[in-house]
Order: C-alpha cells, then structure tokens, then sequence
C-alpha cells in the first residue's frame, strides 16, 4: 500500500510541474483590456477582415449538469464599432447546437462559407457548414463519420477542410490520457466525400491553422504544451511534421493575423483550468502568445503580449487581432476581453 501510494504521489507532482501549476503568474499586457458582456462559453472566434465582423462561436459550459440541455449559438461582433455590442446569427438548423471551433472561408463569388464543429449530444461531433446570407446563416450540409470528439477546424477550400480530434473520452480513457501522455488524438481531414485521419500521435490535438499560402499546418497539443509543425502537400493534402515548440502553457486555439503571424490563446496552469472547468475554482490564468513560426528552420519569433493571473480574464482559449485591437476568448463566462494596443 505504501510502494502505492508513493507511486501515485510520485507521478501527481511529476503531473502538477509539468503542467506548470507551480509556476509564478505575473500579469503584463501590450493591451489595455475591459471585459463586455458576451454569451456563456464564447470558446472560438474567427475574424472576417474584409467585412471587420467577428464571428463567435459559443455554447453554455459553466454548468455540467446543464451543459448537454441547452443550446449555443454563432454571434457576431463589429469590430469598427465603439460599443463592442454582440448579437446572436439566425440560422435554419434542425438539430441541437452546440457549436466549438470555427472557419471561415471565401468563395470564389464572394460568398462566406462558416464551417463549424457541433456537439449535437455528449460524446457526438459533427461539422456543419453554412452560407452567410443576408446576415443569416444558411445549412449547406453536415459531415460526419468519424468517432471522437471534434475540436478546431480550418476550412481549406469551399468543401474540405482539416479538423482536430482532441482525444479526449469517456471516464477512466480522459484520465489516463491526461496522467500518462496517451496519444490519443489526430489531425481529420475532409475530402469533400470522406473523412479520412491525416495525423495522429498527439496527447490532446486543439487548435489548427494552415499558413497563407496553404503550405504549412499548426496544430496545438495543449497537454503537451507545443505548437506542431506540418509541411502539407497543396495536391494531396499530406502532411509530413516538420517540427514542433514547446510553449510553456497548455496552448488552445491559434488564428492566423493579417501579416502571417498567429495568436496563440493558452492556460499557464492546466490544473487551475481544469478546477475552473469544473467549478471547483471560480480564477484560472490566461496567456496570449505571439508566434511567428520558423520558417525551413530559419528565424520565428514567440513572446507572451497578454498575462494574466485570472483576476482579470480567466480561461483565455484564443485570440483575434484587428488593427490595433485583440479580442480574447474563453472556456466558460458569459464574457470576452476588448483590448487596445498600448
């Protein structure tokens, strides 16, 4: 019983330091931050730049009990505008919706195309694909196929696209993947008629965003705390890893900026995230990374442009920058951060 006890004692600190919940949080910002009134769980947002509207994607987490009950929404934020006013989309859905990560991509006739992952019920995942007309969304399609639990997506054209399977399971599989590093996760890619998987050998694959011109993919693995790089074939959609960055953070969503750069949303501390989650803690920190990822294993650039120790912003899952402004992110509250460059 003791050889036992101090096992599972040994491999709990070894868990804690790796997942950074020792670690001191010191709050710094490059932006001057407020928190507006958003819906429950605003966890993904993509920035249409041609338009200056933000899409939120959004669905209530703070309750487990309720979770699964009620639905969410896409909503949408003009970022030209002073009062950071967020309104939900109509859409002609006929099925609950509970929707994750989002992407957006431009037709050749200019219409915008919104591909969102769904959770239409506990240990469910789709991906719902929408036109944006008149404001509204219209149901193209659904796509499904594969079994696990669909996190991010990137649309690569009208009707592929990449998506990650965060690994994540039922019961005593979610455990011991988080305790013993299981690689349990994949990159999905869509062929317009298959899902088919692309990658695989990650703990927990979150984010995903391909370069601007298609040829590289980023994939964050947040219990491994890296950015994953990916050469990607623009014929056959193959990917071969080219590499990967340790980020110090239990790093979520990554969205590409207007000059090639990225904005990476993460949790210094997983297990202040994970309490926070769960309710067990009402504070977790949030950090916001600027990356510019090397490039034929030249240059690349990462430092830390948001900090926070969760007094502010808790649970911060990504970022959007536009202009001089940063939108922030997160898992559970009823809120996002507006900030303005310093």
């Amino acid at each position: 019983m003791l050889a036992v006890l101090i096992l599972i004692s040994f491999f709990s600190v070894r868990l804690f330091i790796q997942q950074g919940q020792f670690q001191t949080i010191k709050s710094q910002s490059e932006y001057a931050c407020k928190a507006i009134e958003a819906p429950y769980g605003p966890e993904d947002m993509f920035a249409d730049y041609d338009s200056g509207l933000l899409y939120i994607s959004a669905s209530p987490r703070h309750d487990a009990k309720t979770r699964f009950a009620t639905d969410g929404g896409i909503y949408v934020l003009d970022m030209n505008a002073s009062d950071d006013k967020i309104t939900p989309m109509m859409m002609d859905l006929n099925q609950r919706f509970r929707p994750h990560g989002i992407s957006l991509f431009k037709l050749d006739d200019g219409t915008k195309r919104l591909f969102v992952v769904n959770h239409p019920a506990e240990n469910q995942s789709t991906v719902e694909v929408f036109d944006l007309v008149a404001g509204q969304l219209q149901h193209v399609k659904i796509v499904n196929g594969l079994e696990g639990n669909y996190n991010s997506i990137v649309a690569i054209d009208e009707t592929r696209f990449y998506a990650t399977q965060d690994g994540s399971g039922q019961g005593v599989l979610s455990i011991l993947n988080g305790v013993f590093g299981l690689e349990q996760a994949e990159i999905i890619y869509y062929d317009g008629q298959k899902l088919n998987i692309a990658a695989d050998g990650f703990v927990y694959a979150n984010g995903i965003e391909l370069s601007e011109d298609g040829q590289q993919l980023y994939v964050t693995d947040m219990l491994n705390r890296t950015l994953e790089f990916f050469d990607r074939d623009v014929e056959t959609n193959a990917l071969v890893k080219t590499g990967d960055l340790y980020m110090d953070a239990g790093v979520d969503n990554i969205r590409r900026n207007p000059d090639g750069s990225f904005l990476i949303g993460g949790h210094p501390q997983m297990f202040s995230t994970l309490f926070y989650q769960l309710g067990l803690s009402e504070l977790a920190p949030s950090v916001v990374f600027h990356a510019v990822p090397p490039k034929n294993g030249q240059g690349g650039e990462l430092r830390v442009v948001y900090l926070d120790d969760g007094t502010q912003f808790s649970g911060a899952s990504g970022a959007v920058k536009y202009g001089d402004k940063m939108y922030v992110a997160t898992i559970n509250e009823n809120r996002i951060l507006s900030c303005t460059k310093n």
